[in-house]
């Protein structure tokens, strides 16, 4: 945001003492969310990478896959053991990857579509 202002010519003051608070919306709080922020990562960076001709073949696609299911299940072993650390983890490289995967099955099935006979 500051740099928008700064960008558009409005100067400010830095006033090191000055107190923020930081608010945060129940919305944003929550697993779902943060699965769902995570998985919008792992799709992006895919994206840019396979616009950069790095592009998974399904053997790659099928490695992806069975990193998502172990990350789900020690996100959920964390959770049942209250180890916080290690599920908070889990469920942000298991959405990243889940993210990369849906990226790589969207630049395929677009792929297939583009030419029909390939397949």
């Amino acid at each position: 945001m500051l740099k928008r202002i700064a960008l558009a010519g409005a100067t400010g003051l830095w006033v090191p003492e000055a107190s923020v608070d930081h608010w945060i919306e129940p919305a944003r709080q929550s697993v779902a969310y943060l699965r769902r922020f995570y998985v919008g990562m792992g799709y992006l960076a895919a994206r840019r990478a396979i616009v950069n001709g790095r592009i998974a073949n399904e053997r790659a696609r099928r490695r992806l896959r069975h990193r998502v299911v172990w990350k789900q299940a020690l996100y959920v072993a964390g959770r049942a053991t209250g180890h916080t650390a290690w599920w908070l983890d889990s469920l942000r490289k298991g959405s990243m990857l889940q993210g990369r995967l849906l990226a790589h099955q969207d630049a395929q099935a677009e792929r297939d579509a583009a030419s029909p006979g390939a397949r």
